[in-house]
């Protein structure tokens, strides 16, 4: 190098000098990445927990005139019913200009489907004379737990008989 002119031994100078700066900048680049990387895995992390938290947002109903409050969570409740399909996010909802979504429906009912939500067990009053109506219902939001409930139940030929125990007995 010793023999070069100045001028090639100024030029070799700058491409060192640039060389290294490219190294160096590959350098921080490479430490950002990573970085971003934990960055990213944190993120990512955390949004995992995130879906498993229920966030208990207030939605005002208006079901045929008759206005209940509720949480999102338990019109999701069960899965495949036409309820949790509305607010699953998946559809745009409107609310009316007082803030409720209204449902085209009798509002009678809705009360017992709303309960049946949040409870997990359909309760109606003693000798209730609307089965009919409430099946109608419940085939609308589709609430497959409800019709079954609704279904008569097969009475227990055997079950108190002394002499016979079973059906094949």
């Amino acid at each position: 190098m010793s023999n070069q002119k100045p001028e090639h031994q100024h030029e070799n100078q700058a491409l060192t000098d640039a060389e290294n700066r490219i190294k160096e900048a590959c350098e921080i680049l490479k430490r950002e990445t990573s970085r971003l990387r934990q960055e990213q895995e944190s993120i990512d992390a955390m949004s995992k927990k995130l879906d498993r938290v229920h966030f208990s947002s207030t939605v005002k109903l208006n079901v045929g005139g008759q206005h209940f409050t509720t949480s999102v969570q338990t019109l999701k409740k069960d899965p495949n019913s036409m309820l949790a399909a509305m607010f699953s996010g998946k559809f745009e909802m409107k609310p009316s200009e007082d803030g409720s979504f209204f449902i085209d429906r009798d509002g009678t009912y809705f009360r017992f489907i709303l309960n049946y939500l949040r409870n997990g067990e359909l309760i109606l009053p003693d000798g209730a004379t609307f089965l009919k109506e409430l099946e109608a219902e419940a085939k609308f939001y589709q609430l497959q737990g409800i019709l079954d409930e609704l279904k008569p139940k097969e009475p227990k030929v055997f079950e108190e008989s002394v002499i016979m125990t079973n059906e094949e007995h």
